[in-house]
């Protein structure tokens, strides 16, 4: 299978995502939780090969709520990106918006000005 622009491009956002969540992540005990929860899924994999019924089903019912842990455990840190993104994004609406407005209303001071 040849690798097509969009496999890379798919690579490329996908780096940028890890990157972004590192960044935020970094200096808090968040990035301590995110290495615990990937070390219970390395540990129940290895269970799951060594074939260990018991320790599987206990290691299973943590991976199975994980989602909803995760989401409870880092809700600041979501928070705190999607407060980041939007007032990024509004930033640059307001900012292009302003720019339009402040060109508009220059003209409009100017025709008063001059009358």
């Amino acid at each position: 299978m040849p690798l097509r622009i969009w496999d890379v491009l798919d690579i490329i956002i996908v780096a940028l995502l890890l990157y972004a969540v590192y960044r935020l992540l970094k200096g808090s005990i968040a990035l301590n939780i995110v290495v615990g929860i990937i070390l219970l899924y390395v540990v129940w994999g290895i269970v799951g090969i060594l074939d260990m019924p018991l320790l599987s089903e206990i290691l299973g019912q943590f991976v199975s709520v994980g989602f909803i842990a995760l989401i409870i455990i880092f809700q600041p840190e979501i928070r705190r990106f999607l407060l980041y993104i939007g007032n990024t994004t509004l930033q640059g609406r307001s900012g292009l918006l302003g720019r339009y407005l402040k060109v508009h209303s220059g003209v409009a001071e100017n025709e008063i000005l001059n009358k």
